[in-house]
């Protein structure tokens, strides 16, 4: 009877325990979720802060700092902020058929007249005396100087006849080029906030009196400035 009494005595004790000791685990378990979700709130505020400190920062123009992110975006090339960096684009000169125009370099030399037809892209018949041009337009922020133009027109038939200068005749055709109608030979393109970015530039062929048959040409121009741009021409002459 002795032993029976105490094996339930012993069997309650230990119920006893096991419970206690299930509410104080679990009690645990609560206080450790609740530092963890308080953990995880005080993060993201922090992380809010600082994505506000970062969006401040950004759109900090004026602030007499100039950063990363206002400097040139050469997508556009523009400044960010010009009152922080000042302008911070560097010249970039691209060849365009027309001005409000930005194409592609194949398709940015025209016919200058209707003596010229252009039979296709950079493909060009001339009957008579006619020019093509195009135009150069520096759209970055910095100034472009010193800009040059040569060329290098072979016959077709015969490529050793050529013509590499102003007043070069090959098969009978006097050959001249050059920039703007007051015949510059260099010209200095501001940057594009300035307006005065561009210049138009035009390659001549002329028959002389000794001009015969329908000779043809392959004619590669070359801009020589900071970043060269180079331009292959087929141009046909007729009579």
């Amino acid at each position: 009877m002795k032993i029976t009494t105490l094996l339930v005595f012993t069997f309650i004790a230990a119920l006893v325990i096991f419970v206690v000791g299930m509410f104080l685990v679990t009690d645990y378990k609560v206080v450790r979720s609740s530092e963890k979700t308080t953990q995880e709130v005080v993060a993201n505020e922090t992380s809010n802060e600082t994505v506000q400190q970062v969006f401040l920062k950004v759109s900090s123009c004026g602030d007499k700092k100039c950063e990363a992110s206002e400097r040139c975006d050469f997508a556009t090339f523009t400044t960010g902020c010009v009152e922080d960096c000042s302008y911070t684009c560097p010249q970039k000169v691209i060849i365009s058929s027309h001005v409000s125009d930005m194409r592609s370099m194949d398709e940015a030399f025209v016919c200058n007249d209707s003596t010229c037809t252009q039979m296709s892209n950079n493909d060009f018949l001339f009957k008579g005396s006619s020019a093509i041009k195009t135009f150069l337009v520096n759209i970055g922020e910095l100034r472009s100087n010193g800009l040059t133009a040569n060329f290098f027109c072979s016959d077709k038939a015969d490529p050793a006849v050529r013509a590499t200068r102003n007043g070069d005749v090959a098969s009978g055709v006097m050959f001249n080029s050059y920039f703007t109608t007051d015949h510059l030979q260099t010209v200095e393109l501001d940057g594009n906030q300035f307006g005065k970015n561009k210049a138009d530039f035009f390659i001549t062929l002329t028959p002389t009196s000794d001009f015969s048959g329908s000779p043809e040409f392959y004619c590669y121009l070359t801009f020589a400035g900071e970043e060269p741009l180079q331009q292959k021409l087929n141009i046909k002459v007729t009579q």
